[in-house]
């Protein structure tokens, strides 16, 4: 190809492209040097290495320690439980598990109080890691909370931190444990008149009366006790009973079929404080209350019997339920119960209640005496587990009865017996039982059989009762 340049130009155009091929090879080799170099040297590989590192020498020291703080038997100083915080707030997710069960063993066992948590500021932690997206974290986070939540200084740092919602939020997981734990926590932040308020105010009464109706037995019995919590206060009965369709007074008499024996006891505690309120005591008579009621008095379990005669105690003081009461046989159930062998001084002296309620309306005064109620009281007065108040509390009743002129003669058969208790009254020190002993026979001498069946003896420990009466006031004469 003809350039139109001389040989001596052509040649010197020559050499130099191949000076410029030479540098260009030479800067092309000092480059890849250079970048071998850099990419060999540790402080280019500094950061990433010790991230790397960072992460595992977190989760491999936080795990040697909290194995180890988790052996100790006492309880901890809070110096221990300054890494918690620092833990807790880590990103890693294992971190986040080993730590926040650890610190709920901590709690479970006492080995920590809630004091110290408040004091090393780990109480908005836990409260962040109930919002964690993993079940692990939020179960072990709950239950924190739901320990930390039966102090009171606790129940006001979660609430003045925002924990009531996240914790209503778990109440509606589908996880049972995270469920369990939250509603548990909801529990015991219903155990102060204060955080029981703000729980009402964001929303907990719908949520814990939906809980009710939960397949675990353990969230059915939390919510159930929290809700007898919050009933122990009048002005959140609205809110209660203002569930529509009476669905929180049905969701209490279903669970109180509930083969959990605790979980029927609360049902019926919880029914019978919101009974009350006359408008729910005509919703629940509404819905046949009697008819299971009926069976739980008579159930061999003591703590259940207990609540159900209480709640029927407490219905009977109303005069709209008295003749359901009667109608659907509850004085035959009473009678089983006065004359079985299984009973205590809470179930008599609310039997009693009952009686005395049932009786004050003229139709049923025929109807308690002619059952065998009349004999099962006089049984009472010598059971084993008759105590002096419960004595004090039948004898009253029989003395309300007695004061009925039309029922007094019902009562001839058992004077034997009525004067032999009446003598022992007499003898007692206390004013209070010869008082009621006086009244009893004021009242029985309105029949004139009863006089024959007057002893000596009775007649004789009148004469010293008066006789110590008359010292007395001669004595006060004095002062």
């Amino acid at each position: 190809m003809d350039t139109g340049l001389c040989k001596k130009c052509a040649q010197l155009l020559k050499n130099l492209v191949a000076s410029l091929n030479q540098l260009a090879a030479g800067f092309v080799k000092k480059m890849k040097e250079c970048m071998t170099a850099l990419s060999n040297c540790s402080c280019l590989r500094k950061n990433k290495s010790s991230a790397t590192y960072s992460v595992q020498q977190e989760r491999q020291a936080a795990c040697a320690l909290l194995d180890h703080l988790d052996t100790v038997e006492s309880p901890l100083h809070v110096a221990l439980l300054e890494p918690y915080r620092t833990l807790l707030l880590s990103s890693d997710l294992e971190v986040q598990r080993k730590t926040s069960l650890s610190l709920a063993n901590l709690l479970f066992k006492n080995k920590v109080s809630a004091e110290q948590i408040i004091e090393t500021g780990m109480v908005l932690p836990l409260l962040e890691r109930l919002q964690s997206w993993d079940p692990t974290v939020q179960r072990n986070s709950g239950q924190c909370v739901a320990l930390l939540a039966s102090s009171d200084s606790s129940r006001e740092a979660i609430l003045s931190m925002g924990g009531v919602i996240p914790l209503l939020v778990l109440a509606k997981s589908y996880d049972p444990l995270v469920q369990q734990n939250a509603v548990w926590a909801l529990l015991n932040l219903t155990l102060s008149e204060g955080t029981m308020k703000v729980l009402c105010r964001e929303g907990a009464i719908p949520v814990l009366a939906l809980l009710l109706q939960s397949s675990n037995y353990k969230v059915q019995f939390y919510s159930c006790s929290a809700l007898s919590n919050i009933a122990m206060f009048p002005e959140h009965h609205p809110k209660m009973l203002g569930i529509g369709d009476s669905f929180l007074l049905k969701s209490l008499l279903t669970l109180m079929s509930s083969s959990v024996e605790k979980n029927a006891t609360q049902a019926c505690r919880c029914l019978r404080i919101l009974s009350g309120n006359v408008g729910t005591l005509e919703q629940l008579m509404h819905l046949d209350c009697a008819l299971p009621l009926k069976k739980l008095i008579c159930s061999p379990s003591l703590p259940l019997a207990e609540a159900a005669i209480r709640l029927l105690s407490e219905l009977s003081t109303h005069e709209l339920s008295r003749t359901s009461l009667v109608n659907v046989g509850m004085l035959h159930v009473i009678e089983q119960l006065l004359l079985g062998d299984k009973s205590s001084p809470i179930i008599i002296e609310h039997i009693v209640v009952t009686i005395i309620n049932l009786s004050s309306a003229c139709e049923e005064q025929q109807a308690v005496m002619y059952r065998k109620c009349l004999t099962g009281l006089l049984q009472a007065l010598v059971s084993s587990v008759t105590s002096e108040e419960t004595v004090l509390c039948i004898t009253s009743c029989l003395h309300h009865l007695i004061s009925y002129d039309n029922v007094i003669k019902l009562l001839k058969p058992h004077y034997a017996t009525i004067l032999e208790y009446i003598l022992l009254y007499l003898k007692n020190q206390e004013v209070r039982f010869q008082q009621l002993a006086i009244e009893t026979l004021c009242n029985l001498k309105k029949d004139q059989d009863f006089s024959v069946v007057m002893s000596s003896s009775l007649e004789e420990q009148l004469k010293m009762v008066h006789a110590q009466t008359e010292r007395t006031r001669l004595l006060l004469q004095k002062i």
